[in-house]
Parts: C-alpha cells; sequence; structure tokens
C-alpha cells in the first residue's frame, strides 16, 4: 500500500513539474511572438517612413521608446507634410525640453499649425496660452477656436 501511495505522489510531481515546464514555454513562446510581432511592425514602419509615409513616421516616432532624437526626427517630417497630430506632439516637445532645448516659440507655432488642421486639443491649448498670456499679436488668436 505504501509502494502504490508513493508511486502516485511521484506519478503526480512529475505531472506537475511538466505542466509548470509547459506554461513557462508557452509564456515564452507568447513574449517572442510579441517581440517578433513588435520588430515586424517596426521594419514595416520604417520602410513606409523612409518612403515619405506621414502617419508611418508618426507611428514611428512614437515606437522609438526615449530615443527623442529618433521622434523628433520621425515627427518633425510628419509634421512638415501637415500631419496634425505629429504637429501637436511636435510642440509638446518643444514645450517641455524633452530631447530638445525648451523653445516656447516653436511650441506655439507648431500648436498653431496643428489647430489651423481642425486639431481639437491644440485648439484649446492655443486658447490657453492667450488667457495665461494676456496678450495676442492678432487679436486674441484663440477665440476663434
Amino acid at each position: 500500500m505504501k509502494e502504490l501511495f508513493l508511486f502516485i505522489v511521484i506519478a503526480l510531481f512529475i505531472i506537475l513539474l511538466f505542466s509548470v515546464v509547459d506554461i513557462a514555454d508557452t509564456d515564452s513562446a507568447k513574449a517572442d511572438q510579441a517581440r517578433n510581432d513588435y520588430e515586424t511592425k517596426l521594419a514595416k514602419l520604417r520602410l513606409l517612413a523612409e518612403k515619405g509615409d506621414a502617419n508611418a513616421q508618426f507611428e514611428l516616432a512614437g515606437m522609438v521608446g526615449r530615443d527623442y532624437k529618433q521622434a523628433l526626427e520621425w515627427l518633425t517630417k510628419a509634421s512638415e507634410q501637415g500631419h496634425a497630430k505629429a504637429q501637436f506632439y511636435l510642440g509638446e516637445i518643444y514645450k517641455t525640453g524633452k530631447g530638445v532645448p525648451k523653445d516656447d516659440k516653436q511650441a506655439v507655432n507648431w500648436y498653431i499649425k496643428a489647430a489651423e488642421q481642425g486639431h481639437a486639443e491644440t485648439q484649446f491649448y492655443i486658447k490657453a496660452i492667450d488667457e495665461e498670456e494676456k496678450r495676442s499679436r492678432d487679436g486674441r488668436r484663440g477665440a476663434k477656436w
């Protein structure tokens, strides 16, 4: 009887051990797949961005992590093609000074370009900037939004 009990315990232990190994392998495989998916998407976006696709340039800027130099490069390229969201985020970079010297004039310049295309968040920012500064060059620039 003790031998049967010992056999069952060992068998259960082996089954449990292989289950844990299988779960670990599955998690590892999922992580590898996610990493491969990310790298594949990154490579495809880079090809499109290098061909001048503004949407790809904008997305690529968001995928380069904390590499502010690359993000700035791709956002600038997308912004120069009139991509409103890229213009807004480029304004944010200049406003906060992440990866570039802080430059409120550049920030406002990009905000205005985005706002003129109907980017609502930027329109709100410009109105807030005008109210905060209590000045305007051309008659309350933000009032029209």
